[in-house]
């Protein structure tokens, strides 16, 4: 072996344990970042454990009729909450009662932004066939709006929606 024979090979020895080095560091940076962002997410939400109680409250003034109260408590909750899913999903249900299709896809718009659970049918929280049948009936309404009005902003924005919750339905796993 000649002098260029042991420059390469000490050459390669040092890459080696460089990129040993680097692959043991960065492992460990993320691991330490991803647990970092689990607390900051965990102590970022607010524990109210009296939200279960209020939501199944709002729910049952739905099944009741009782619309004006549960609106009230709906929004009282909106504001208190405003990173839960479970509240628009009441809310579009209250949209639903009402007979109001395009709002209710708003809301549920709303929900599956902040928990994309409702469009898994793996899990508890699954509602997706109460999402794509309002989202029948609210397509219905814009393609009717769009016919009357088909430079009207609003018609457009909401067609806009109804292309993202498609899209979201489509991609899910429900």
């Amino acid at each position: 072996m000649d002098r260029f024979d042991h420059f390469t090979l000490l050459a390669l020895i040092v890459v080696a344990l460089a990129v040993g080095g680097l692959f043991f560091f960065h492992r460990g940076a993320v691991e330490a970042g991803d647990l970092r962002q689990a607390r900051l997410a965990a102590m970022a939400r607010p524990v109210d454990p009296q939200l279960d109680k209020k939501l199944d409250i709002a729910g049952n003034l739905l099944a009741a009729g009782d619309m004006a109260k549960a609106k009230g408590l709906l929004k009282s909750l909106e504001k208190q909450h405003p990173y839960e899913g479970r509240v628009f999903m009441l809310m579009a249900e209250y949209y639903i009662h009402r007979q109001q299709p395009i709002q209710a896809m708003l809301e549920h718009r709303k929900a599956i932004e902040l928990n994309p659970d409702f469009l898994d049918k793996k899990t508890a929280a699954f509602q997706g066939k109460v999402i794509k049948n309002n989202l029948k009936e609210a397509q219905a309404l814009i393609e009717e709006g769009l016919k009357r009005e088909p430079q009207n902003d609003k018609w457009q924005k909401y067609r806009a929606a109804m292309y993202y919750m498609q899209r979201r339905i489509a991609g899910s796993c429900g």
